[in-house]
């Protein structure tokens, strides 16, 4: 299942924030663009790691160096197709059960 691809490799980005205490969401309008974006039947499902390295993890580090990604921070990911974006975020910060659920 394709679905699980992007699932897995969002996991992995998800475990290189793991030291800032970023969690990360997607929901399936922005899986469903992925998908749309990256699988190519000639070549399966390899090309969904590129296109999320370039989109996701390039639109991520902006919003970390631009500040707008804090420590300790939860991010919803969508997909709204009349926005220029790939992707659209919504970060809040977390909270005392959000951090009791993690532990």
């Amino acid at each position: 299942n394709l679905r699980s691809v992007v699932y897995l490799q969002l996991a992995q980005i998800a475990s290189r924030l793991e030291e800032r205490d970023v969690s990360l969401a997607m929901d399936d309008a922005a899986v469903d663009h992925v998908l749309k974006e990256s699988y190519d039947p000639l070549y399966g499902a390899r090309p969904i790691k590129r296109f999320l390295e370039k989109h996701l993890v390039t639109a991520l580090s902006k919003e970390i160096i631009g500040g707008s990604l804090p420590d300790h921070s939860i991010v919803s990911i969508t997909h709204i197709d009349d926005v220029p974006d790939d992707f659209v975020f919504q970060v809040d910060p977390k909270t005392d059960a959000d951090q009791e659920m993690a532990e």
